[in-house]
């Protein structure tokens, strides 16, 4: 065909077409590429970020590691490199933290022979030499082989008075690094604890000669030292001491031990050299303090006064040497004096412990309303950061107040640095009181502490078991750790109960039949073997393994299921709980009993479920517990009725009204069930429908809790059309929830208003703001306020109030910057709001720009505060200032 100008713009169109469709190709391929190209930006960026905290780390700048490091973890928690940066950086600032670190990087990666060896070395400084030995049965055969392998395990034997195990190790290290002359130094200090003359003979020459090399002079004179000291040989101790101070090297601490050995030895000396020492001291902050906690522990408090009197002001201006007075004060029983040193002070970041100290001096003084608000300022005042929370804890154990200690420590260990110790405590208090549901707790924070810690699982398994924990987690668990340790007759104990909960007690004793006979009578395994053999209706053999167990210490729950497995069970059947009483937590501490007794009756299921949902206690658990009973007893309206409940706590108030409208209306109108359709569909704005059994429900017997659900529904039904006695009559409708009063101190109370408040109207935006808020100032359900913090703030994505609530939650479980970042989410204007303003300062107090959070905190100061609030203030204004003082 010829080429005409026709064919030329047919040709022109179908070029058009093909070019267009070539476009739509390209851009189709490049937006399938689009995700491949962010992930691998991501991924560039994220290793050019672990490359800037490698490089910030072998500089020195160990907190700019942190923080690069820091924000790769905030997007890939994985990320191997970036949390061993951190992990090392923590260990070169001396950090606590380091170890946990080390554990979670340990959870990471599995087989990392230097992260186990790091994790040996952190719990030695921690003096956990449980955990480090553990931890040493880790290390693979084949990385034992070295230097650094034995010098901890001579630490460690060290540590057991294993003085023979530790000389093997030492020599072993020496042997394998022989020119590390700290090993050789090591060994020899070793061998003086030896009972083998000549082995202590050949460490005494070793040392002398180390004595005599200006490089090991220090370290050899020390260790020489250290052995005069336990032995109580006076002269010796004299003359290493004077030694060891003369020589160039020796630090402060040094010159204390001679002041402590002058003094020790009735020596002419002391005086003189404290009084050289008070002299000295005073140009360095540290070591005028230092020297105050000597004087404070070695009983020469009343001594204090007359010298600090003649310093200047401004040596005694640093916050640890304030504390350091005050706790001179109180060692000389001067309660009035240590409250007028503190009641008008301000101590920066030591702040929590002014209010401590004044704390102590008004209970001295029979103030006791004083004493009270200044311990929650204290506590409050402590929650800026763990450290300080572990500080106060230390500080108020020392002075003998058990339940403050505890109180404090439950707070440190919300956080995600509870300290090794701190976790002992709170097990070994919870474990006195036999209190089953603390101990739980306790070891949940045991368990996190050091994750592969058999025991520590053993134990948290058994009691979430016990105490009924999210029973079906509880039971794989129980499986799981018996398969991995078969041979140990504890943790089948643990396995087998999980299965005697399950109606399984045949195959409880199954897994019991491989011990011997010793071994079952070991008297808490015999206890759960005479439950398990009554369990399976073998009494008269039960009885054998229950007499064994008689004097075993028990649980509350334990000792529940060892009087039925006796016989002492009472032989009615669980019913329905008396609605007449008004004792709602004995009454559900009764039914949660008889529940752990017979897991599987559904009247003591029921009755535990709904006054565990009534109540607020273990309200998870019980929601689950809730649907498995629905689940199980479809027909059953009390079991609906639970169900529903469970979902009305949730604010699926629709889905509860589903449920019952499954059912026979007839099966509704029992008067132990009526109150919760009314509840629902009175809510749910159905009057009509709800007015029947709003009758009835007003007509029933109810508990406390009920009647003020009964009153939220009947606020919004309709009046009966029947009259009622007077006896009968329904509670006054619930007041209009309010704003906080934040002019009032009493916050306990007002969290007692607002749990009502709330648990009486869930779906309340205020009662659920105001409920949350006190939670979390005053540390009353703090998990459960978490969760709902979290729920708030994404239901009130925008919310101003809402966002401060959930930052302050990120806050207190030590994710500052996430706080931080959460709150810049905000218009400025918003972060100008007073209130706002508080809470993003405080949080600013926290972070790495602790700088701007004064300008924040001006815009809050003429707002009424509740006094956990005016501590935040307290304790964020001193952030940023630089002490080199130690903490005590």
């Amino acid at each position: 065909m010829p080429y005409t100008l026709e064919t030329f713009h047919k040709k022109q169109w179908y070029q058009s077409v093909l070019l267009w469709i070539g476009v739509a190709v390209v851009a189709s391929l490049g937006f399938l590429a689009l995700p491949r190209a962010q992930r691998l930006y991501h991924r560039w960026s994220e290793g050019r970020r672990v490359t800037r905290a490698a490089e910030a780390f072998a500089i020195g700048k160990y907190k700019e590691a942190i923080m690069d490091a820091k924000l790769v973890i905030a997007r890939n928690p994985h990320n191997v490199e970036a949390t061993r940066i951190i992990a090392k950086s923590l260990e070169a600032m001396n950090s606590p933290q380091a170890l946990q670190v080390r554990r979670r990087l340990d959870s990471l990666t599995g087989t990392d022979v230097e992260n186990t060896l790091a994790i040996i070395a952190g719990s030695l400084k921690a003096n956990d030499l449980t955990a480090a030995e553990r931890a040493l049965r880790d290390v693979p055969e084949g990385a034992r082989e070295n230097a650094r392998y034995h010098e901890l395990a001579a630490r460690i034997a060290a540590g057991r008075q294993d003085t023979a195990g530790a000389v093997g190790h030492w020599q072993e290290a020496v042997r394998r690094e022989p020119a590390n002359e700290g090993y050789a130094l090591e060994l020899a200090a070793m061998r003086l604890k030896s009972k083998t003359a000549g082995e202590r003979e050949a460490g005494l020459q070793q040392l002398e000669k180390f004595a005599a090399n200006p490089a090991t002079r220090l370290a050899a004179l020390r260790a020489l030292l250290s052995d005069a000291a336990s032995r109580n040989e006076k002269s010796r101790s004299l003359e290493y001491s004077a030694a060891v101070t003369a020589d160039p090297g020796a630090e402060f601490t040094d010159q204390l031990k001679h002041l402590g050995i002058l003094r020790t030895n009735r020596s002419a000396g002391f005086t003189p050299f404290l009084a050289h020492l008070q002299e000295t001291s005073v140009a360095q902050p540290e070591h005028l303090y230092a020297l105050l906690a000597w004087m404070n522990q070695n009983n020469l408090a009343l001594t204090i006064p007359e010298w600090t009197a003649k310093l200047p002001a401004e040596s005694l201006a640093v916050p640890q040497i304030r504390a350091a007075l005050a706790d001179a004060d109180a060692r000389a029983s001067n309660w009035t004096g240590l409250k007028a040193r503190v009641e008008n002070e301000t101590w920066a970041e030591l702040e929590f412990l002014r209010f401590a100290h004044l704390c102590r001096a008004l209970e001295r003084l029979d103030d006791e309303s004083g004493a009270v608000a200044a311990w929650a300022n204290a506590v409050a005042s402590a929650q800026a950061a763990p450290r300080q929370l572990e500080v106060l804890g230390k500080t108020v154990l020392d002075w003998g107040w058990m339940r403050k200690t505890e109180e404090v420590l439950w707070k440190l260990a919300a956080t995600d640095r509870c300290p090794r110790w701190a976790a002992d405590f709170l097990w070994s208090a919870a474990r006195k009181d036999a209190d089953s549901a603390r101990l739980y707790e306790a070891a949940r924070v045991l368990l996190k502490t050091d994750p592969k810690s058999v025991p520590a699982r053993n134990n948290f398994v058994t009691l979430a078991l016990l105490t009924g924990h999210d029973p079906e987690a509880s039971q794989k668990m129980a499986a799981e750790l018996h398969a991995q340790n078969p041979t140990d007759p504890f943790i089948a104990t643990t396995h087998g109960l999980s299965l005697y909960q399950q109606g399984r007690a045949d195959e409880a004793l199954k897994v019991m039949g491989v011990y011997t006979s010793e071994q079952l009578r070991e008297p808490l395994i015999a206890l759960y073997q005479g439950i398990f053999l009554a369990g399976a209706g073998r009494f008269a053999d039960a009885q054998e393994y229950l007499d064994a167990a008689a004097r075993a210490p028990m649980l509350p729950e334990e000792k529940a299921l060892y009087t039925k497995a006796r016989g002492g069970a009472p032989a009615a059947p669980t019913t329905a709980f008396d609605r007449t009483r008004s004792d709602t937590a004995q009454l559900y501490a009764e039914s949660r009993q008889a529940f752990l007794a017979e897991p599987k009756n559904v009247a003591a299921r029921s009755n535990y479920i709904l006054l565990a949902l009534l109540t607020n206690r273990g309200t998870e658990s019980a929601s689950q517990l809730a649907r498995t009973l629905h689940q199980e007893n479809p027909q059953s309206a009390s079991a609906a009725a639970i169900h529903g409940f469970a979902l009305y706590q949730q604010g699926r108030v629709e889905e509860a009204v589903a449920l019952l409208k499954s059912l026979a209306p007839e099966a509704l109108r029992d008067p132990a069930v009526a109150l919760y359709p009314a509840l629902f569909l009175a809510t749910s704005g159905m009057k009509d429908e709800a007015a029947p059994f709003l009758e009835i429900a007003a007509a029933a017997p109810l508990l406390p809790e009920e009647k003020t659900l009964l009153a939220k529904a009947q606020a919004g039904a309709p009046a009966p059309a029947t009259p009622r006695s007077a006896s009968a009559a329904p509670a006054a409708p619930l007041p209009p929830v309010a704003p906080l009063d934040r002019t009032r101190q009493d916050t306990r109370q007002l969290f007692a208003e607002s749990r009502q408040a709330y648990l009486a109207d869930s779906k309340n935006l205020l009662a659920r703001t105001n409920y949350i808020l006190l939670a979390l100032l005053t540390g009353q359900g703090v998990e459960s306020a978490r969760t709902l913090a979290r729920g708030l703030y994404k239901d009130q994505p925008g919310d101003a109030t809402a966002a401060s609530i959930y930052g302050l939650s990120l806050y207190q479980q030590g994710k500052v910057e996430e706080a931080v970042k959460l709150m810049e989410t905000l218009s400025p204007e918003q972060l100008r709001q007073p209130l706002i303003a508080l809470y993003y300062g405080y949080f600013l107090a926290g972070s790495e720009r602790a700088a701007k959070a004064p300008a924040f905190f001006a815009l809050a100061e003429k707002t009424p505060l509740f006094p956990e609030e005016q501590a935040f203030v307290a304790a964020g204004r001193s952030k940023g200032t630089t002490i080199t003082v130690p903490v005590p």
